[in-house]
């Protein structure tokens, strides 16, 4: 992520913080109160439904319906694991499902929910146009909040703004309501992204803890990102409750152990985190923590497994893994691999996200010139956050402009007072340490 222990995860498949819960969309949620259950007995679950789903298709190996089945039974796993493979395995079942529908019973709605969480936006587009044009779809709630969730992505905030209040009209549905909760979280108005996720969270749409367990990381986040770490991870906390074992909530729990100079516990849970899914940003923050300690030269083997495993996601899922991979090339790597695997980030999904993202690579490679005009056209739309003005408070500083860099210091610090301990920007290379 470009600074300090702030890790998203496999949230980044972001994010979009509302695509989390696409599965709610695609209809395999199912009413009831939360059953008891730990991580491991959840994922023997979904196991389960995986395997139901295969039996169906066996049956009927020549059946799309049976084929999309079995993609979103991959796709609920891989939300739960956040395992790359997982959800290699659903785009790959789901494009096996359209090689086998004719045109009019491609299933559009399962790959348009896709497209969003692995930040295929140009292709979510086209499938959208192509949805409407077969059914007329564009008076329906999904259909506007879709489209609305893709104008986010692409930065027109406006625009998302209108289409997630028009579906709410139509339809108060779960995932729309998580989704213009980011969109307040994105643009410094926390109060009304908590209240969104609380009214998402009285709807109940699930049978297992899984829901209640990830909103609760959510409404977590939602303070961490305002730098109230210890309210924050009473939140996590909460969730690990309802989810034991679940890898998503510890994981926000070693990023405020961390920030709170918590080191060894930080670094032995992420250590842990690393050797159950194999995730590159926890190898990533395990480096950090290396490098930044008593041991410096400890952290090679954890940077060389991480760039490893990124490799991997780049080739599985290229357009969802390029902003991790930037950002482990940003603190570890090479800083005009960083800035090529940002741009391609931002070209897929111009939002502020990756925007920033992008301004901490061209500041890295040396060009502050252009990090500053890209972190000012983040600033002239309604994106908000500290981590905008942390950095675009560096650039300023960076290229001597005082004035600037107070004012964006100020509005950091009013958004969240700890913004500086937790919004670092990468610096170039100094000459000697160039090759």
């Amino acid at each position: 992520m470009a600074r300090p222990f702030v890790l998203t995860g496999t949230g980044r498949l972001s994010i979009a913080l509302g695509c989390i819960l696409v599965l709610a969309a695609c209809g395999l949620a199912a009413p009831g109160p939360p059953a008891p259950m730990d991580y491991a007995g959840l994922l023997r679950r979904y196991d389960g439904n995986l395997k139901d789903a295969g039996r169906e298709l066996r049956r009927a190996p020549d059946s799309a319906a049976a084929r999309e089945a079995v993609a979103l039974a991959w796709l609920q796993r891989a939300q739960l694991s956040g395992d790359f493979r997982d959800y290699a395995a659903a785009d790959r079942t789901l494009a096996s499902a359209f090689a086998a529908a004719d045109e009019l019973h491609a299933p559009l709605p399962s790959r348009i929910q896709l497209d969003l969480l692995l930040h295929r936006l140009p292709q979510a587009q086209l499938d959208l146009a192509q949805l409407n044009r077969r059914y007329l779809a564009r008076g329906s709630p999904q259909f506007i909040a879709d489209e609305a969730e893709l104008a986010f992505q692409q930065g027109h905030y406006a625009d998302a703004l209108d289409g997630f209040h028009r579906a709410l009209r139509l339809e108060e549905g779960l995932v729309t309501l998580v989704r213009l909760a980011v969109w307040y979280g994105r643009t410094g108005r926390y109060s009304e992204a908590a209240a969104l996720l609380d009214r998402a969270a009285s709807q109940g749409h699930s049978d297992t803890p899984y829901l209640p367990a990830w909103l609760q990381v959510q409404q977590g986040m939602l303070l961490f990102d305002r730098g109230r770490w210890e309210q924050a991870d009473e939140c996590f906390a909460q969730a690990e409750a309802l989810l034991h074992g679940w890898w998503l909530p510890r994981s926000r729990h070693a990023a405020v152990l961390a920030l709170l100079g918590r080191r060894e516990q930080a670094t032995g849970l992420y250590q842990a985190l690393a050797a159950e899914t194999g995730d590159p940003e926890f190898l990533d923050a395990v480096a950090r923590l290396r490098r930044e300690g008593p041991d410096p030269t400890s952290a090679a083997d954890w940077i060389a497994r991480a760039a490893a495993a990124h490799a991997q996601r780049l080739q599985l899922l290229p357009e969802a893994a390029y902003a991790h991979a930037a950002e482990h090339e940003l603190w570890f790597g090479q800083p005009l691999q960083a800035l090529e695997l940002a741009r391609r980030n931002a070209q897929l999904r111009p939002n502020g996200e990756a925007r920033v993202l992008l301004a901490e690579a061209l500041f890295k490679a040396g060009r502050a010139a252009e990090a500053k005009q890209e972190i000012e056209a983040v600033r002239a739309t309604a994106w908000n956050t500290a981590e905008l003005h942390a950095i675009a408070a560096q650039i300023a500083a960076g290229l001597g402009r005082r004035e600037t860099a107070e004012a964006e210091r100020a509005q950091a610090l009013d958004l969240n007072p700890r913004a500086f301990r937790m919004y670092l920007l990468p610096q170039p290379p100094q000459p000697e340490t160039l090759p």
